[in-house]
């Protein structure tokens, strides 16, 4: 199934697109609340995700500036505990 940019995907829809289990697709969402730029694309209490925002966050999700983000942010909401 072809999704438009701003549709809204749960997580049964985007599992079955990227072809991972729920688990992953729920910790790939946990990442993306981290990275400002793309908090906006959740919506409806984390129920949903917009499909643009979640393509280019898999795009870069893989990438080397993407992991030293994601530690940064880890180790600062570790340190403020």
């Amino acid at each position: 199934m072809e999704y438009q940019p701003n549709d809204f995907l749960t997580t049964d829809e985007i599992a079955k697109y990227y072809g991972i289990s729920k688990p992953t697709v729920y910790n790939r969402k946990n990442d993306m609340r981290l990275i400002s730029r793309f908090q906006p694309a959740i919506k409806f209490g984390g129920r949903r995700i917009r499909f643009k925002e979640l393509e280019e966050f898999f795009a870069y999700f893989g990438t080397p500036e993407c992991r030293n983000e994601l530690n940064r942010i880890k180790a600062l909401n570790r340190s403020k505990k």
